[in-house]
């Protein structure tokens, strides 16, 4: 262990030295006379506790626990001296001194106590810190942002979780950030008592993301502090939604096979499956058509549509005007990310991409290995189709080739009856 001390008067640094190997015997000291002597230890830092003089020939206590203190903020500082005041003392202990103790014969002992007492604080705040920085780490791994904030007036710090579930990358962005704008006022917080919200957030980067604020009023040397913890729940929340979902496309599939057992025409099965799957995904049409082959023509057997986009059941188109008839015939799902970039889009194609139509996606409809017709989906967003989507809309097109095979049967079964007579 290594004692710096800075003084003037070596006889004082004697005193000083001999008092302190009574109670730390192999301590080895450093001693400071001069500015030349008390920058070369200050660089080093090669040291555990400090005891300074207030009047220096070149200095001052208060400059030297200065410079101590921002180079070395947990190393204990004492200031041991006869020159200085309760203001120096007031003064000292604001930018960071351990403890003040008049230079007197009667307080040497008090000295010993006062390193002691330092050096268990000192060992303790190093505890707390590097407590402090796991926990900090640990946050960050689990995408826990932590923060505090004056109400209604600035952030004081935040981890980097923190920023980056808000997308920005300093605190200065963050406060511009809409979850500050979400922060509670004051006088919506009990002190003690946490406040615990779920929000959805627009971040800066464009991305959207839920997360869970929690709050807590506290103080913090002396100022009204908001503590709080922000989560990122975006991806319990997809899964929730997920689920949702899932429970809702069993229930249409439910619907479908009861349709079916009931022997409802293909148009009744294509309104209600069209009804009952709309809901499950974000686009402004969806549309059932059957093709005849003969005629080269596509009939629209039921549409639903959304904010304006036209198409009705019962309008016919010729192959051509319908468009990607060949790719449908290979059983593709022909996708479209963006009409406004498709080359010789069909008269179809046209007309949707003049109503803002972005996104197309179509896909076949097959029964006894013939192509009886397509599914449609078309939004106004440029990519806006997940594979889960297309999942949706295939399950549609199997429980429709299942109803219209069904009614072709039931069709064909009179004569099927009278021809075996």
């Amino acid at each position: 262990m290594r004692f710096l001390i800075v003084d003037n008067d070596s006889n004082q640094i004697f005193l000083i030295t001999k008092e302190i190997r009574r109670e730390f015997s192999t301590v080895e000291i450093l001693e400071v006379t001069d500015r030349a002597s008390f920058e070369q230890v200050l660089k080093t830092g090669e040291f555990d506790l400090a005891v300074t003089d207030y009047q220096l020939h070149w200095s001052n206590g208060l400059q030297v626990t200065r410079s101590l203190k921002d180079r070395y903020p947990h190393i204990p500082v004492i200031m041991f001296t006869d020159t200085g005041n309760q203001e120096v003392a007031v003064e000292a202990m604001k930018i960071g001194l351990d403890d003040y103790i008049l230079k007197s014969p009667n307080h040497y002992s008090r000295l010993c106590a006062s390193v002691q007492v330092a050096l268990k604080r000192a060992v303790e705040q190093r505890k707390t810190a590097t407590l402090e920085n796991q926990l900090r780490l640990l946050l960050d791994q689990l995408s826990m942002g932590v923060f505090q904030a004056i109400p209604g007036e600035r952030l004081l710090e935040a981890n980097d979780a923190f920023l980056h579930i808000l997308g920005v990358n300093s605190l200065e962005a963050a406060q511009t950030s809409e979850c500050y704008q979400f922060l509670s006022r004051q006088e919506d917080l009990t002190p003690g008592r946490q406040r615990r919200r779920e929000l959805l957030l627009h971040r800066k980067d464009s991305e959207v993301c839920w997360v869970v604020l929690s709050e807590t009023l506290t103080n913090a040397e002396g100022k009204t502090v908001i503590a709080g913890l922000l989560e990122d729940i975006t991806a319990r929340k997809q899964a929730e939604e997920s689920l949702k979902r899932y429970a809702s496309r069993l229930e249409t599939l439910q619907q479908l096979d009861r349709s079916i057992l009931q022997n409802l025409a293909p148009v009744e099965i294509a309104h209600l499956a069209l009804r009952a799957t709309a809901p499950l995904l974000d686009c402004q049409l969806l549309d059932i058509t059957l093709f005849d082959s003969d005629l080269q023509e596509v009939t629209v057997l039921a549409a639903q549509t959304r904010e304006g986009i036209q198409l009705k059941s019962g309008q016919r188109f010729s192959f051509e005007e319908y468009g990607a008839i060949e790719q449908l015939q290979r059983n593709e799902v022909v996708l479209i990310n963006d009409l406004a970039t498709l080359e010789n889009p069909s008269a179809l194609m046209q007309q949707f991409a003049a109503q803002g139509i972005r996104t197309i996606a179509r896909l076949p409809i097959w029964a006894q290995n013939e192509l009886i017709g397509s599914l449609k989906l078309a939004a106004v967003r440029p990519s806006a189709f997940t594979q889960e989507d297309i999942d949706i809309a295939q399950e549609l097109v199997d429980q429709m080739a299942i109803a219209i095979q069904q009614s072709r049967l039931r069709e064909e079964l009179p004569e099927i009856l009278q021809h075996s007579q």
